[in-house]
């Protein structure tokens, strides 16, 4: 079907072309103006730059939709000692230095 279009605007386009050249008093050695044809090429370049930009936008998109995405990853806390989680506490202040001593004590027994 693609190839069929681009067919189809090919014959288009030469057949354009050749019913609006320029005429012989414009560029009487040119028929068709002084660049030829003129957007010859832009059947072909045109269809490729929509379809980057139509790329571009998917993947902008795509890394928007990434961005605000809430994270998979669960903030779990590190498997630590007793005793590091007890001294941990105590430079903290959440316990006093007699409560330190009874909590290492306890671990020990």
């Amino acid at each position: 079907m693609l190839v069929g279009l681009v067919a189809a605007v090919a014959v288009v386009s030469t057949v354009l072309a050749f019913i609006y050249r320029g005429t012989a008093t414009t560029y009487p050695d040119w028929p068709y103006g002084m660049m030829g044809y003129g957007y010859v090429g832009m059947w072909i370049v045109m269809p490729l730059i929509a379809a980057v930009s139509v790329v571009l936008f998917v993947f902008f998109i795509y890394y928007l939709m990434e961005a605000i995405r809430p994270s998979n990853e669960v903030n779990m806390p590190s498997q630590q000692d007793p005793e590091e989680i007890a001294k941990l506490r105590l430079a903290k202040g959440e316990i006093s230095q007699e409560e330190y001593e009874r909590l290492i004590q306890a671990i020990h027994r």
